[in-house]
């Protein structure tokens, strides 16, 4: 969903944070047998440092809200990525040779509110049976059994389905075990409510990956097809150019003419964040033709100017130019008090303006 969450166990943060524009990764230390235990959290709309925690009232065996003494207590490591929204895909894809892994995923589904019969085994049995033909999947044997409850079992070429109902409640439990046509699964599921007399809106479901088995003959066509995947075809995007840039003069009539639409007055101050001290910034000429009492510029902190490569250093550089750049702008704000306006001149660079983003959208000028 686009505004679902994709939730991984494992180190797998490295990998996410280049498909999800919002990637979190909690750790639990100290955790009976395996010592700690790491999830992945990825999304495209929910800002999991922002978003205010929900207690959902669920019991739990190991962690629970109240015992967490700080908010973040848990977080290992996040990352917001402007650029995740877009996945770039090179249009082909190795086939994997030779079979090197057999994962399988579990869907458990809970199906509510039934209205068909589940009173019995056999019953639960066929609706499984019909199921499964209506999308396709090859059925191998059946066992059912009415002891402590009714149970039915459907194993398959692709998998397996366990189905516990409790009448009473009008509610089946199924777990959905495959390991080949992962494609089928949300079909699988729809049919299966259907069939007992459920629908989504009366039931919920979470996927586990498990293990799979080997010798499938689909193992190539399933390998391929699962997981999150770099689907758009960027390369083969063909976006219109100017062979020559926009000469200054028509560059600078476009700024003024557009910020006459958002400013209030000609008058006061106007900040103008601008690229090196030693490039042309076209936007101070321009403001300061308009007849603004000041038109005061921030230049792009040498330090960044360039390709710094090292990611590590980069990060450092990009602290070290955010605290110099609020110095700066507090310097400025003593002298000409609240500024009429912030501009970004095409001359800065991409850092320069993702800092001056940054602060300026936390603090009033």
């Amino acid at each position: 969903k686009p505004e679902g969450v994709f939730v991984k166990n494992e180190l797998y943060f490295e990998k996410l944070n280049s498909l999800f524009k919002y990637t979190i990764q909690i750790n639990y230390y100290d955790v009976p047998a395996i010592c700690s235990q790491s999830m992945v959290f990825g999304s495209n709309t929910v800002d999991f440092i922002k978003t205010k925690l929900t207690d959902h009232k669920v019991d739990t065996l190991f962690a629970t809200m109240d015992g967490l003494d700080e908010k973040f207590e848990i977080v290992h490591d996040y990352m917001q990525n402007p650029t995740a929204t877009r996945h770039c895909s090179s249009g082909s894809e190795e086939e994997p040779s030779p079979q090197d892994a057999s994962p399988g995923i579990v869907l458990v589904l809970e199906a509510e509110n039934a209205t068909r019969s589940i009173e019995s085994s056999d019953s639960v049995k066929s609706a499984i049976v019909s199921a499964l033909e209506r999308e396709g999947l090859h059925l191998v044997s059946t066992i059912t059994s009415d002891e402590n409850g009714s149970v039915a079992v459907a194993m398959m070429l692709e998998g397996y389905i366990v189905a516990r109902t409790f009448p009473e409640n009008r509610y089946v439990a199924f777990d959905i075990h495959l390991w080949s046509s992962f494609d089928k699964f949300e079909h699988v599921k729809k049919s299966l409510l259907e069939e007992v007399g459920s629908d989504v809106a009366s039931s919920s479901s979470f996927r586990i990956v498990a293990s799979g088995m080997f010798g499938v003959a689909s193992w190539v066509q399933d390998s391929m097809s699962r997981g999150p995947k770099f689907t758009q075809l960027c390369d083969d995007l063909k976006q219109e150019v100017l062979e020559e840039p926009m000469h200054a003069s028509v560059a600078n009539k476009l700024l003024t003419t557009v910020s006459q639409s958002w400013l209030q007055k000609t008058t006061g101050a106007i900040l103008v964040v601008c690229g090196a001290s030693s490039e042309e910034c076209t936007g101070i000429e321009a403001f300061e033709a308009e007849g603004f009492d000041a038109v005061v510029p921030i230049y792009t902190c040498s330090n960044i100017v360039g390709d710094v490569g090292d990611p590590e250093e980069s990060a450092i550089l990009m602290y070290a130019c955010e605290q110099e750049l609020i110095g700066n702008l507090d310097a400025a704000v003593s002298v000409h008090g609240q500024f009429e306006g912030v501009v970004l001149d095409r001359s800065a660079s991409f850092e320069m303006a993702q800092i001056a983003h940054k602060i300026l959208s936390r603090a009033r000028l």
